[in-house]
C-alpha cells in the first residue's frame, strides 16, 4: 500500500505545473458536482407537516384533519377515516398564501363569553382566537378543469409548504384566469354519438361552464377565490338544473350544443375578523358582493344577478363564500332561462 501511495505522488509530480492543475480544476468539479447533488436531494427529501382540509378534495370531508405530505412527483393529503389523496405536482397552477384567525373552543367558549360580566366576554375573546395560515392550490384535472383546495396549517407552516412544492417543480405564483370554454376542439370522449339522442340528453337542459372567479379592481384574498369557486360548484350541483356542470378550461365542454357559461365578478369584499367580531360586536365583518351572469357561447346574456353574503356575528370568515355560493345557486333555480337550442331540437333533426 505504501509502494501504491509514493507511486501515485510520483506519478502526479511528474505530470508538470499545467497538467496538474488541470487535474485540480477536474477535482474540484466533480466535488463541487457531489455536493450540489446532496443539496438537490436535501432539499427534495419528504417533507410532511399536519394539516386540515377545508375544502377542494374530492371525496374528502371539510374540515378533516390529517399529514400533508410532499414527495415524489405528488402532493399527499392522509387522514386516518378517508385515506389518502394525490394531487400531482405537475399539475399545480399556483401555491397561494394567506392568513385567517379563528376562534377556538366551541360552543362553550361562546357560552362563556356570553355569561362574562361587564365585558369581560371580549377579553376571553382575545385569547380564544389562534391565526393559521391558509394554502391554497389551484391545479388541473386530466380534462383541463380548474380546481381550487384549501389547507389550513399551523401559523408558519404555510411558507414551508410552499418552499417544499417549489423544490419539486409546482408554480407557486398566482396566474391569470384561462378561458377556454369555448375556444378548444378536443372531443369529449365520455360524449356518445349525437345522432342517438344520449349525446345532448333529451330533457332539454342546458349544460354549464364555470369560468374562474374575477376580481379586477377588488384585492381579493385568495382562500376567498378558491372557496366561492368550490362551494359554487358544488352548489350549483345540488339544484338539477343543469344537465352537466363543467369546471373553467374543461376542454369536454366543447362538445355540448347547448352551453352556457357562467361568470362570477367580485364587486366588493372585506375579509372580516372574527376577533374584531367577538371584541367588539359592531366591527370585523366580512362581506362579499359579486356579480353573477349567465351567458350564451357568443356572449348573449341571459341571467345576471347581484348577489352578497356577509358574516356579521359568530362564525368564521370563510362562511360568507357557502352563504354567498346558496344565494347565486338560488337565483339561478327559479330562474326562467331560455329554451336550451341545441339539446332536443339537434337531435331531433339529427
Amino acid at each position: 500500500m505504501d509502494n501504491q501511495i509514493i507511486s501515485a505522488k510520483q506519478a502526479f509530480l511528474q505530470l508538470g505545473t499545467s497538467a496538474a492543475v488541470a487535474f485540480l480544476l477536474v477535482l474540484i468539479s466533480l466535488v463541487s458536482d457531489v455536493f450540489a447533488q446532496d443539496a438537490k436531494a436535501e432539499a427534495q427529501k419528504e417533507s410532511s407537516f399536519q394539516a386540515t382540509h377545508l375544502l377542494g378534495l374530492p371525496d374528502t370531508h371539510p374540515n378533516a384533519s390529517g399529514s400533508l405530505t410532499v414527495e415524489g412527483g405528488s402532493l399527499r393529503f392522509e387522514s386516518s377515516k378517508q385515506g389518502a389523496k394525490l394531487i400531482p405536482i405537475a399539475s399545480i397552477q399556483a401555491v397561494l398564501l394567506s392568513q385567517e384567525d379563528k376562534q377556538i373552543g366551541g360552543t362553550p367558549m361562546k357560552l362563556g363569553k356570553m355569561a362574562a360580566p361587564y365585558g369581560g366576554g371580549r377579553v376571553v375573546s382575545l385569547f380564544a382566537h389562534k391565526k393559521y395560515d391558509e394554502v391554497s392550490l389551484i391545479y388541473r384535472d386530466e380534462n383541463g378543469g380548474i380546481h381550487g383546495v384549501l389547507f389550513e396549517l399551523p401559523s408558519g407552516q404555510g411558507i414551508n409548504v410552499r418552499d417544499a412544492l417549489a423544490n419539486r417543480g409546482a408554480r407557486v405564483a398566482p396566474q391569470e384566469p384561462q378561458k377556454e370554454h369555448a375556444n378548444s376542439e378536443v372531443a369529449d370522449p365520455g360524449v356518445t354519438d349525437q345522432k342517438s339522442g344520449s349525446a345532448m340528453g333529451v330533457t332539454g337542459k342546458w349544460s354549464v361552464q364555470v369560468d374562474e372567479v374575477s376580481s379586477d379592481d377588488v384585492e381579493l384574498d385568495p382562500a376567498f377565490r378558491v372557496a366561492i369557486y368550490e362551494n359554487l360548484i358544488a352548489t350549483l350541483e345540488k339544484t338539477n338544473k343543469f344537465a352537466q356542470i363543467y369546471r373553467s378550461g374543461d376542454h369536454r365542454a366543447a362538445a355540448r350544443d347547448a352551453l352556457l357559461i357562467m361568470k362570477i365578478k367580485v364587486r366588493e369584499f372585506e375579509a372580516g375578523s372574527e376577533t374584531k367580531r367577538a371584541v367588539t360586536t359592531v366591527a370585523g365583518a366580512t362581506k362579499i358582493k359579486v356579480q353573477s351572469q349567465l351567458q350564451t357561447r357568443d356572449g348573449k346574456i341571459v341571467k345576471e344577478d347581484l348577489v352578497d353574503a356577509n358574516v356579521r356575528f359568530f362564525g368564521n370568515n370563510m362562511s360568507a363564500t357557502d352563504k354567498l355560493a346558496k344565494n347565486i345557486a338560488g337565483h339561478i333555480k327559479d330562474a326562467e332561462l331560455p329554451e336550451a337550442v341545441g339539446s332536443v331540437s339537434s337531435v331531433a333533426r339529427n
